[in-house]
């Protein structure tokens, strides 16, 4: 696939373009775990959609960190993706942290807050009372 994206890319594709969802072609290739692919967008050069939000507010490394892929959340930062983006005005609490931390992923958290995220959590603790993270069993802060 990384060959087919290259070659689209070398032809005049926009690394940029948004579907019906307002996701990147970089988004969709966080979303289905396609490594390769993510990094042959970025090596582009024109980052301007490393921090695109589809209709939900969400970047590539929201999606990153929530389903656990610490190798893309990894090549995301090494492209300076905000560690902090916020998910929208009306769920601004969802960073990529507290995405990863509702998973119980350690590895993926340790390397957010080197990257510089911000750790503490902003959720109302009555909004948690009976949420709990699906892996772990505990709740994420």
């Amino acid at each position: 696939m990384r060959l087919i994206v290259r070659t689209l890319l070398e032809h005049g594709a926009d690394p940029a373009v948004v579907d019906e969802k307002g996701r990147t072609p970089l988004i969709e290739a966080v979303r289905g775990k396609h490594s390769e692919v993510a990094t042959v967008l970025l090596a582009t050069g024109k980052n301007n959609h490393l921090e695109a939000k589809d209709k939900d507010g969400l970047t590539a490394l929201s999606p990153a960190a929530r389903l656990g892929y610490l190798d893309l959340v990894r090549l995301l930062i090494a492209a300076e993706a905000e560690v902090d983006t916020k998910r929208s005005p009306a769920k601004p609490e969802w960073t990529p942290f507290l995405r990863a931390a509702w998973t119980g992923n350690l590895p993926l958290l340790r390397v957010l807050v080197e990257a510089g995220a911000q750790y503490e959590c902003p959720v109302k603790l009555w909004e948690w009372e009976h949420r709990a993270s699906p892996v772990s069993g505990e709740r994420p802060c």
